[in-house]
């Protein structure tokens, strides 16, 4: 399989370094390989890269930080309507997340859109049951999930669930949010649970007014008395919007951790926004997740335009030419990680880490739908071939080397850290490796699901450094299992998955 995959990816870069353009032949003008309808947009998000790549390198320590990498399980997305509570999507669930194993991600993020959780909507228990379902094939699998419970797009394009949000007031809204979390904490408990996000975003979808005193309004209406039961809550904005969002949360509100989304490259919607959020998580003890992004192909005179909506962006992703921006964009997402002491970084669009679709006079002039259908036929068949798009082998390189870094290149931290086993999966042993900002007692035990200790892998005083310990599960069975560092003054966990 690993030949299949390095040959896919050679042509696909012979291609990209002759200049060829999949699309000629049908008569589409092309330059370098990039079609001249886009060659200006290209260059543009090109340099930008280039720039915003050179920027977080700068500032970055170097350190590879315990991130855990994650794409969206879009299959089980709530935006796709009733469809999802069809057989046959259970089964492209458990589909999706085996491949998502090779790819090497060790977490996953989906929606549970409002107002699908509501017990008055329309096959509630239905809805209710496939999101336990979809979260126990999760857990089988030693996933972090992260979900999120944002407002189900009123597009038809993204939103097929049908629903009428006329009438709805704030004060409705509060209190089934209310619930909602509530509901998602006691029947998945998920690791960490969204909020709310993309607060503009919530108000064009619901006609609510999701000002910034509003949004805190709702953030701590549904904190008031919840039982979060071991899950860390957040919420946050998007890069794009009002900082005084991301402010106020962090300020004002009891949430454990600000959930950024990023999208537009443009202007000073990363790097400069990034800093102030690091600071603003630093300053009041907030944790920092990155719950979506993904590179807009969106031009800086498109973003100031009023006429040029998200369906405008988004269909472009589908075109194969895009991926050299793509992997660029992912490497410095990666980086950004890394130096903000990112939780977790979930990467949106995780069909274009299996396929793409040619650009060409036929494939250009298809509307949205169309491209989507066509590039998402041919996921499926690159998924059981073991082949992934260049995009693809980029993130499970970047991923393998954020993880399998040598104990000696780490410097004393601040504060302990345990990272994700490498390997993971594993069968029978993985390296797990941790630093500790000063000497004391330490321990690293092993636990089944039952919470039941199954192994000490340390027991002991340790110099302050970079340490590493050997799991063995020659004698334990397939299944998931959790490891726990403690220390005089911390304790962190990690999951990992055995499979025989």
């Amino acid at each position: 399989m690993k030949r299949k995959i390095t040959a896919h990816v050679m042509i696909s870069f012979l291609f990209l370094a002759a200049g060829l353009c999949f699309g000629q032949s049908a008569g589409v003008q092309c330059t370098n390989g990039i079609p001249e309808a886009f060659q200006t947009l290209y260059d543009e998000l090109e340099s930008k890269l280039d720039e915003l790549s050179a920027a977080v390198d700068a500032r970055w320590d170097g350190v590879k930080r315990p991130v855990a990498f994650a794409t969206e399980l879009l299959a089980a997305s709530t935006n796709r309507g009733e469809v999802i509570l069809e057989p046959q999507v259970f089964e492209a669930v458990k589909f999706n997340l085996d491949y998502f194993l090779d790819l090497g991600v060790t977490a996953v993020s989906f929606d549970i859109k409002y107002p699908a959780l509501v017990p008055t909507f329309p096959r509630y228990e239905e809805y209710l049951e496939f999101y336990r379902k979809v979260t126990e094939e999760v857990r089988k699998r030693g996933f972090t999930l992260l979900i999120a419970m944002q407002i189900v797009f009123t597009d038809s394009i993204f939103g097929h669930l049908d629903v009428d949000f006329t009438g709805l007031t704030l004060e409705q809204y509060k209190a089934e949010k209310r619930q909602y979390a509530q509901t998602i904490i006691n029947e998945y408990h998920p690791d960490y649970l969204t909020i709310e996000a993309e607060p503009t975003t919530q108000a064009r979808n619901s006609g609510l007014d999701f000002s910034v005193e509003n949004l805190v309004d709702i953030v701590d209406d549904v904190l008031d008395g919840l039982d979060r039961q071991g899950t860390l809550v957040g919420a946050g904005s998007a890069t794009w919007e009002d900082p005084a969002y991301n402010q106020n949360l962090a300020q004002n509100t009891d949430i454990d951790y600000l959930d950024i989304h990023i999208y537009p490259i443009n202007g000073n919607y990363v790097i400069d926004r990034m800093d102030t959020i690091l600071q603003l998580a630093e300053t009041n003890d907030k944790r920092i997740v990155i719950g979506e992004s993904w590179l807009y192909k969106l031009s800086n005179t498109e973003l100031v335009d009023p006429s040029i909506t998200y369906l405008d962006i988004y269909p472009r992703d589908v075109y194969d030419f895009w991926i050299p921006l793509d992997q660029k964009f992912i490497e410095m997402m990666v980086k950004l990680s890394h130096h903000i002491h990112c939780d977790i970084i979930s990467l949106f669009w995780m069909r274009y880490f299996w396929n793409y679709i040619e650009y060409d006079e036929t494939t250009r002039d298809l509307s949205a739908t169309e491209r989507y259908a066509l590039v998402d036929h041919g996921v499926g068949p690159s998924m059981l071939q073991g082949t992934l798009t260049a995009t693809g082998e980029t993130y499970r390189r970047l991923i393998q080397e954020s993880t399998d870094v040598e104990s000696s290149d780490l410097p004393i931290p601040e504060s302990c850290m345990l990272f994700p086993n490498y390997p993971n999966p594993f069968n029978p042993t993985t390296r797990i490796r941790f630093a500790l900002p000063t000497r004391g007692a330490v321990s690293l035990k092993v636990f089944n699901t039952r919470g039941e200790e199954v192994g000490s892998l340390i027991d002991g005083n340790l110099e302050a450094g970079s340490h590493e310990a050997m799991l063995d599960g020659s004698l334990l069975p397939s299944g998931i299992y959790v490891y726990t560092l403690t220390t005089e003054n911390a304790q962190i966990t990690q999951k990992c998955l055995l499979v025989k």
